[in-house]
């Protein structure tokens, strides 16, 4: 039986009464008082709010505590890190036995561990394994072995170790499959130079004592093909979404090499007056700030990823390792080189950071001259179809006249 729509009111205001008096008693029986706040994971931020009521006040006062993530002391990091580089070869040895039995990729991660210890790997051979794990071993014969050395520096805060892994290397292990693939390719290209003189090559009927058989793949046109319109329009507009994304980060790669110019001019100034990097980086955060508030001035990438940046030394962050992420946030070659330039100089003091950066600024103008000229030219590529439109327009207009003359 089938419920009036009075009912069907009266439950919906009925069921929503309960709620709010069990979120309600929830409530009351949750203002038990706070002693404690847990900190977040490494690399977030919490924010918590609270309610604070002092004795003799009535109505309790609302607080919001921003709570950044754990620090360690030197003693404590040095212990992480010594326990991290004892447990390196599990942590990266991925799917393989273990690191004299390599046979497949390695993970090598820059980022270990749950607390944010980070990884800067190397290789002492980068043809036979990357820097980021990945194997080259499908040419290896079988019973070659290659020895390879994997340098890592392993950090977290301002305490640092360097350790070296070794690894052994060997041959590809095929699957049951992939080795059936290859002798049965192996034995098409022998019936190949078998029949070189031959008008047809006679395929074979066997291989390594198993009989097998062919069949044409090509079975006509299939009744499948004609999909239904929804998956066609489906993917049309995954396509479209996709280009959409693309032209989105191609617009923010344009925008970041547009602006780096401007900071590495910046940067040099400042810090060729006599700045500090710090003070630079916060005189030109602080700038940009100020205009996008007073004049509400559309966000600019770089210039947001700078504040970021700043926030995060402010929260506890070390400079090196703010600058570094700073590019590797950005994503494009220059910011990386210029965050590795000045995390290099604010952690060893060495180089000249003015002629680097002055060097880099007159780069980056040339690149962007040369970007706006190819931008020019894209410009009146796209400006030929509008004038022949209106080329017809006009041919048509006096054209038009004359056959109508002529036609009486």
């Amino acid at each position: 039986m089938r419920l009036a729509l009075k009912h069907k009111i009266v439950l919906v205001l009925v069921f929503s009464l309960v709620l709010t008096i069990i979120t309600g008693i929830r409530g009351s029986t949750n203002d038990t008082g706070v002693k404690t706040v847990k900190r977040p994971p490494a690399g977030e931020v919490k924010e918590v709010e609270l309610s604070v009521t002092r004795e003799g006040d009535t109505e309790p006062l609302p607080v919001h505590l921003k709570v950044d993530p754990r620090s360690y002391s030197k003693e404590e990091a040095g212990k992480i890190l010594e326990s991290v580089v004892q447990n390196l070869p599990e942590l990266i040895k991925g799917n393989n036995k273990d690191l004299d039995h390599v046979t497949g990729d390695l993970k090598l991660d820059t980022s270990l561990t749950d607390i944010n210890v980070t990884a800067q790997w190397s290789s002492s051979d980068f043809e036979t394994v990357s820097f980021d794990g990945q194997v080259f071993n499908t040419q290896m014969k079988e019973g070659e072995a290659k020895d390879v050395e994997l340098p890592v520096q392993l950090s977290l805060g301002e305490a640092l170790a360097e350790t070296v892994v070794k690894i052994r290397v060997l041959p590809h292990e095929y699957s049951p499959e992939e080795k059936s693939a290859i002798d049965i390719n192996n034995a098409l290209g022998e019936a190949d130079r078998e029949a070189a003189l031959k008008d047809e090559i006679t395929l074979p009927t066997e291989v390594n004592g198993r009989g097998i058989s062919f069949s044409s793949a090509d079975k006509g046109v299939s009744p499948w093909i004609f999909i239904p319109v929804g998956i066609a329009l489906s993917v049309c507009m995954w396509y479209m979404e996709k280009k959409k994304k693309e032209k989105e980060e191609r617009e923010r790669n344009e925008e970041l090499a547009s602006d780096y110019a401007g900071i590495a001019s910046r940067m040099s100034l400042l810090c060729g007056a006599g700045m500090t990097v710090y003070s630079a980086w916060d005189k030109i955060t602080g700038d940009y700030e100020k205009e996008k508030n007073k004049d509400r001035r559309t966000k600019r990438e770089a210039y947001e990823r700078m504040s970021e940046t700043f926030s995060q030394i402010n929260n506890g962050m070390s400079e090196p390792e703010g600058y570094t992420r700073f590019g590797e946030a950005c994503g494009i070659r220059e910011y990386k080189k210029l965050g590795s330039y000045l995390s290099e100089y604010v952690r060893k003091g060495t180089g000249d950071l003015k002629k680097l950066l002055h060097a880099e600024a007159q780069e980056s103008f040339t690149r962007r001259k040369a970007m706006i000229k190819v931008k020019a030219e894209e410009a009146g590529t796209r400006l030929l179809f509008p004038m022949i439109m209106m080329l017809g327009v006009v041919m048509a207009v006096v054209m038009l006249p004359a056959m109508r003359s002529f036609s009486f």
